[in-house]
């Protein structure tokens, strides 16, 4: 073969090989596309930059429009054609107007309510009383009934306390011996559920972390990565993850499309947020709480501060019957 033939032969390769590529390159613009636009969005919808926009509109129309009014006004009186000043008071109505739309958008502010405080309160008060029955428990079934009631008690208290944004449904799901994420609770419990619904898990080759197996889950990944995960949009799927601040922002990261698009669900968004204990002082998931809601991207930064906040509790409630039940045990 000449050299003529084989450098078309090697180029024809490569052309075939860049169109075998295409696909895959194109899902991967769609991807990064729609992390860009759910990142976006997060910022317009929670981000300061709405609330300094909308003040800014306001003020400048404050101070344009009198000064655009009274130079109109001089104008015409000496004969001067004030078109011109005209369409600048046009524009100054049209920022001021659009500066008080955009104060309807919900603020920080809106929530929680004070019911959702109050229910906080009385997990609070229910997590000391069952520290008070464990350290009267000297039996494990005993110890296992206690820890089932706090729990019943907690998810009431997520399904309280978020439930009406949105119709939210609510449910818990928990690791079994085959490493699959099951749903054990629904709130409201005439919902449809399937119960036959589960996360496989495995083990990533890397860093060893228990991850969903098919790349696909929510729920899995807040298991593997010990955080909240908000997919804002189900449709689009893509996935961020968030992490709480204490001066009650919260830092978010995009972690791709974790959505499966087969997936058959009534709901719109969703908030995955693990309830984290600590084993051998490593922090351990014990269940996750997911908020499922009607509306797209319906939550704003207290709901998840609320989110995270229940699911603390959880932990600590299932970390001090697990305390006495090593106790009571001899363990």
């Amino acid at each position: 073969m000449s050299q003529k033939a084989r450098g078309i032969r090697a180029s024809v390769g490569e052309f075939l090989a860049m169109v075998r590529g295409m696909p895959q390159k194109a899902r991967e613009i769609r991807v990064r596309i729609r992390e860009f636009l759910a990142m976006l969005l997060w910022d317009l919808r929670r981000g300061p930059a709405v609330r300094v926009v909308s003040t800014t509109l306001r003020k400048g129309a404050r101070i344009t429009l009198p000064i655009g009014v009274g130079l109109q006004y001089a104008l015409t009186l000496s004969g001067v054609n004030a078109e011109a000043v005209a369409w600048i008071n046009v524009a100054a109505v049209c920022s001021y107007g659009l500066g008080e739309i955009l104060t309807l958008i919900p603020k920080h502010d809106t929530r929680p309510q004070v019911r959702d405080v109050h229910e906080i309160r009385r997990l609070l008060r229910a997590l000391d009383e069952l520290c008070d029955q464990l350290r009267r428990a000297n039996d494990v079934q005993t110890v296992n009934e206690l820890s089932e009631r706090y729990i019943r008690r907690a998810y009431r208290t997520a399904c309280t306390a978020l439930s009406p944004i949105g119709q939210t449904r609510v449910t818990m799901m928990m690791k079994d011996a085959d490493d699959k994420l099951r749903i054990q609770a629904v709130f409201p419990e005439s919902a449809a559920v399937n119960t036959s619904f589960a996360i496989q898990l495995a083990a990533d080759e890397k860093t060893g972390v228990l991850l969903p197996a098919s790349g696909k889950g929510a729920a899995g990944f807040a298991y593997g990565l010990l955080s909240t995960v908000y997919v804002p949009n189900v449709k689009r799927g893509i996935g961020l993850l968030l992490d709480p601040q204490v001066d009650g922002s919260l830092e978010r990261a995009s972690i791709g499309d974790i959505w499966d698009s087969s997936t058959r669900r009534r709901f719109r968004s969703l908030i995955c947020t693990p309830a984290l204990a600590t084993t051998n002082s490593k922090p351990f998931p014990v269940a996750i709480l997911n908020f499922e809601s009607s509306r797209r991207d319906p939550f704003l930064a207290a709901d998840f501060h609320l989110a995270c906040t229940i699911a603390a509790l959880l932990a600590q409630g299932f970390e001090a019957s697990e305390r006495r039940r090593r106790e009571v045990a001899g363990v």
